[in-house]
């Protein structure tokens, strides 16, 4: 009799367990109102001579960058920024991205303000939910819900996704975020589309983030001298060129290292045109992304592990019969073990601990979901 009631009692907890493992698991989108509170808190209105909105992708330091539309800018003149706190500030560095209906720039703020969550453009199909905000000329947030209906071909600025939302002007450069509350997209251009010889019907498009951020980066003028460097094959002195470059990129010049919160906020273009300009003119041999790759093969993860990190100093060649090798000992030049440059910007030259070094090969790929 017991031994019945033991096997009734395993019986049980097998089914128990098999239905907890084929029990799937649920994961439940955003309300429409908790996105709403995110798009408030990302998306920013710009004025000057001409208007527009735009959404905080990045901070470095006090530097926040902003993506928003290229035609956003088409008149020339000055342009302010302000935020979801009712500042204002002045609008800096704008870059286009060739190609594309696609601008960044900056500003400077001691203020924390909220930077958006990447979603996986890729994951969009008819149907899908998509939240669409920006400003209006002279009114105040406006938040859209819609679905994906249609999905074309990148036409000329990069415009892919169809939606219809009801935007208004000005919102352009505005977000498009998922039902995660995450960026998929950039909202930024309206057409009437005939549907008798008496009216029409509005649609509206906007360019995919996987499409910005695929786009090769242009090679802004503070790179020049790096792309000589490494064109002349001079590592070393292109890897002292980094160090200057990401110093400066990070606000940090004067302090002259980087700290680890500046390597989990490194301007993601930023990264990728130093990792561009590595790859290409090492043969592939060189680069953050190199690195990253090494890194990952052994077991590293954005949590510091002393372990994988000297197992790493080994692949590298940043160390020798156990111990770590002086600057002016390593190998500047191809015959290198692959990836042991860039080595100011990715180990310990000017980060103080080497965890600052794990955050940076961490933040690339954050760079390139």
């Amino acid at each position: 009799m017991k031994l019945k009631k033991l096997t009734e009692l395993v019986i049980i907890s097998i089914l128990i367990t098999v239905i907890t493992i084929l029990q799937p698991v649920v994961t439940l989108a955003l309300t429409s109102a908790q996105i709403a509170a995110i798009a408030t808190q990302i998306t920013v209105r710009i004025t000057g001579a001409d208007k527009g909105s735009g959404v905080i992708i990045s901070r470095s330091g006090n530097t926040y960058t902003v993506l928003t539309n290229n035609h956003v800018f088409k008149n020339p003149g000055n342009y302010e920024v302000t935020t979801p706190d009712r500042r204002k500030y002045q609008v800096t560095n704008i870059r286009r991205i060739e190609n594309l209906d696609l601008a960044t720039f900056q500003f400077n703020s001691t203020e924390k303000y909220n930077i958006v969550k990447q979603g996986n453009s890729r994951q969009m199909t008819i149907g899908k939910a998509v939240y669409v905000s920006g400003f209006p000329a002279d009114k105040g947030l406006n938040f859209l819900r819609s679905e994906i209906s249609r999905i074309d071909p990148p036409g000329k600025g990069g415009y892919s996704l169809v939606y219809r939302i009801g935007a208004f002007p000005a919102m352009s450069g505005g977000p498009i975020l998922n039902e995660d509350g995450k960026l998929v997209g950039i909202h930024g251009k309206t057409e009437s589309i005939p549907i008798s010889i008496y009216d029409s019907t509005p649609e509206e498009y906007g360019i995919p983030l996987q499409t910005f951020l695929n786009a090769p980066p242009p090679t802004p003028s503070r790179y020049t001298r790096l792309e000589t460097l490494l064109k002349a094959q001079d590592f070393r002195e292109a890897d002292l060129e980094i160090d200057r470059v990401m110093l400066a990129v990070a606000n940090r010049q004067s302090q002259g290292w980087l700290r680890v919160e500046d390597a989990e906020n490194f301007p993601c273009q930023e990264l990728r045109t130093i990792d561009n300009l590595w790859l290409k003119y090492s043969q592939g041999k060189f680069g953050i992304s190199v690195q990253q790759e090494i890194y990952k093969n052994l077991g590293g993860t954005k949590q510091f592990d002393v372990n994988v990190w000297i197992s790493f100093g080994d692949r590298v060649g940043w160390r020798k019969q156990g111990s770590w090798l002086e600057y002016k000992d390593l190998n500047f030049s191809l015959s290198a073990p692959t990836g042991q440059l860039p080595f100011a910007a990715s180990r310990g030259k000017r980060f103080y601990f080497p965890g600052g070094g794990t955050s940076l090969l961490s933040r690339h790929v954050e760079c390139n979901p």
